[in-house]
């Protein structure tokens, strides 16, 4: 890849890039995000979803530098779900992710590749978080830890940790999402 073809591709990710290169980046952010390996993590804790269209995802703005993940579910404004811009990074900026839901924990875990998952989202990043337009993984996501939108469009969840595990000799850093 030619250096300007990159400088465009790294355009997309809102100026994050300005000083440092992406590896820059995706070392720092990990190696002060990653905790320990969590010896009681169980994969097969975690059901995958399974059922959710990969169509019509767009990014979009906003942001902050806390791990967050943000479920919007409204008739007007859409259904979508966004990560901060901190957690994608801490996850290492990849161009898909995968989810997994542990309903008896009431965690959500994400990550680019989670054993036993086959579906993955893609996303876009805009200047502050990433989004994944998606109106059935929304639905999934609401009825598996019944939350609840009666009286407001959004719910955003900040208890997010950063773990990494080591699958058949491939490290993978995923994010678990406390939704209850």
């Amino acid at each position: 890849m030619g250096k300007n073809q990159e400088s465009e591709d790294l355009d997309d990710f809102g100026g994050i890039f300005d000083e440092k290169t992406e590896e820059d980046l995706e070392t720092e952010e990990f190696e002060e995000d990653a905790e320990e390996e969590d010896d009681d993590f169980d994969f097969n804790a975690f059901v995958p979803v399974t059922s959710a269209s990969t169509t019509n995802q767009h990014g979009h703005g906003g942001g902050g530098k806390t791990k967050s993940l943000a479920i919007v579910n409204t008739d007007g404004n859409g259904k979508r779900i966004s990560l901060s811009k901190s957690f994608f990074a801490s996850l290492g900026f990849p161009k898909s992710v995968q989810v997994s839901c542990n309903q008896a924990k009431g965690e959500l875990l994400i990550g680019h590749e989670i054993p036993g998952v086959d579906l993955s989202f893609k996303f876009s990043s805009g200047k502050g978080f990433t989004i994944i337009y998606n109106s059935p993984l929304v639905k999934i996501l609401t009825d598996t830890f019944g939350i609840d939108f009666s009286e407001r469009s959004s719910r955003s969840f900040n208890d997010v940790r950063i773990i990494e595990k080591v699958v058949d000799g491939k490290k993978l850093v995923l994010g678990i999402v406390k939704i209850c």
